[in-house]
């Protein structure tokens, strides 16, 4: 895992269950580009089961599976 991956991994878990700010709004705060922050949560989390989301990959949450910060 890079980086900034483990960055918005620990800002998300930071954010709890609160949805603002939104995940892509987390991933612009780190300097993530808008493609790298789509591909991160709208495909890999939610494949390894990480992350949900709603209508928007953009306002989702992690899910109980998503590994401790700390762990990584």
């Amino acid at each position: 895992m890079k980086a900034d991956e483990i960055q918005l991994l620990q800002k998300l878990t930071e954010r709890g269950g609160v949805m603002t700010p939104s995940a892509w709004e987390i991933a612009q705060s780190i300097g993530m580009p808008y493609k790298r922050a789509r591909y991160i949560l709208q495909n890999k989390w939610i494949c390894k089961g990480w992350y949900e989301y709603g209508v928007s990959w953009g306002t989702g949450w992690l899910t109980e599976e998503a590994p401790p910060v700390h762990v990584l």
